[in-house]
């Protein structure tokens, strides 16, 4: 798995000339060397079983005794069953031999079902080397094929230290490409046949200068379904009114399940979540092109960056709802908002909240890149109670049931942000 891992790695961030071997005549003219360390077992649980391997791999160009490329090999027994099922890559490259790195580049692969393969990776990217990430991507393998078929990916595009720009994108034919948006430049011509995008829209790439990702724009008024080959279809139960006991129900969900559809662009997630608030709180029928219209001209939406996250709420405050923004909070926030008659919407990591997968284990993780309503909290079951949501970015997303542990996971990537609306 780690070769493999290591190949897309160096692959996907452009990294081939890093040197796997030094070349000697290039050592031998610098007076260099490589430097190798050899593996230390680490028992991170203290039951005397090694539940992590470490090995670091460095070359120093000039001889100066600082190394020029550095790589560091971690590999992690999760589960305790004496498999390795995570590695960690961290390479850091200094360009231009003053001793400290311009590059470092990190990357975790997870192999969740034993198979050898890896089923979740993420990569990130430090440009400038003040250890923060500029761009973060998140690849996931749905059907355990050994190929990536889902990938997120955030940006810093104003290099403040905090993502601003998100994007889904996936490959759900098997062929390898990103359809949408490729990882890297090349000369394939646009699909106008492709399912999964409109006709008009081109394959596009990042520059320098934003993050053009672009999330396929689901079909206009198609009913949820198990298998509608677009879009994300995490495993969502819907919520089941005469399977619930009412009295252990908080919230209307019967009520919000109406006004759910599919968001209509790859970024719009919070302004479809908003339109689902004003309609729930309105009894009125709105449009999301019209509130993304209204959005764009305010600046509280870009279409290829979509909503920075203290924005969320303004499309309800023009239209005269009262909004509170707050971070920090619980589950009893959510449901004294509404039991008190108001609607919620809150940020998450959709990769937590769609495959369960929790990255938090190696390090700063995928920030929040999806805005969802919070409709309910079902308690029927006390061993598993149910956070009830309208997501826009799920094809089966309306009143979609997702255990309260993993609802957790996901809104905890945004500091537990909330957007609390009343009429």
């Amino acid at each position: 798995m780690f070769a493999d891992m290591l190949d897309n790695f160096m692959d996907l961030f452009d990294l081939d000339d890093l040197p796997k071997e030094p070349d000697d005549g290039l050592m031998s003219q610098a007076g260099g060397q490589e430097q190798n360390s050899d593996p230390v077992l680490v028992d991170l649980d203290g039951d005397g079983i090694p539940d992590m391997v470490v090995q670091q791999q460095g070359v120093d160009l000039d001889g100066d005794g600082i190394l020029e490329t550095q790589l560091v090999n971690q590999a992690f027994d999760l589960d305790g069953d004496g498999i390795i099922d995570a590695q960690r890559v961290s390479v850091g490259v200094d360009g231009d031999l003053d001793g400290v790195a311009d590059l470092n580049v990190d990357t975790v692969a997870v192999d969740l079902d034993g198979d050898g393969l890896a089923d979740y990776q993420q990569m990130g990217m430090d440009l400038d080397g003040d250890g923060v990430f500029e761009r973060l991507d998140q690849f996931v393998d749905l059907d355990g094929d050994g190929v990536f078929d889902m990938a997120h990916t955030a940006m810093d595009t104003d290099g403040d230290g905090r993502f601003d720009a998100f994007q889904m994108t996936e490959d759900l034919d098997g062929d390898g490409v990103f359809h949408g948006v490729e990882l890297a430049p090349d000369d394939r011509e646009p699909q106008a046949d492709d399912q999964n995008r409109p006709d008009d829209q081109d394959d596009q790439i990042f520059d320098d200068e934003a993050d053009p990702f672009y999330e396929p724009e689901p079909q206009a008024e198609v009913e949820p379904q198990p298998d509608p080959g677009y879009g994300a279809v995490p495993n969502f139960e819907p919520f089941d009114p005469d399977e619930a006991d009412p009295d252990k129900v908080i919230g209307d969900p019967e009520s919000a399940m109406e006004n759910w559809h599919w968001q209509e662009t790859g970024s719009s997630c919070a302004v479809a979540s908003q339109e689902f608030v004003l309609e729930e709180l309105t009894g009125q029928e709105f449009e999301e092109s019209d509130l993304r219209d209204l959005a764009e001209a305010n600046g509280w939406y870009m279409p290829q960056a979509g909503t920075p996250m203290d924005d969320v709420g303004n499309i309800l405050e023009h239209m005269g709802l009262d909004v509170e923004r707050s971070q920090g909070n619980s589950i009893d926030d959510i449901a004294q908002c509404l039991q008190d008659g108001g609607q919620v919407i809150v940020a998450v990591d959709s990769s937590e909240l769609w495959e369960g997968v929790n990255d938090d284990n190696f390090g700063p993780g995928m920030q929040a890149d999806h805005a969802v309503q919070v409709i309910g909290i079902d308690y029927t079951d006390p061993d598993e109670p149910m956070v009830i949501l309208n997501d826009p970015g799920a094809s089966n997303g309306g009143g979609a049931q997702v255990p309260l542990d993993e609802f957790m996971d996901a809104w905890e990537d945004s500091g537990c942000y909330m957007v609390e609306a009343y009429a």
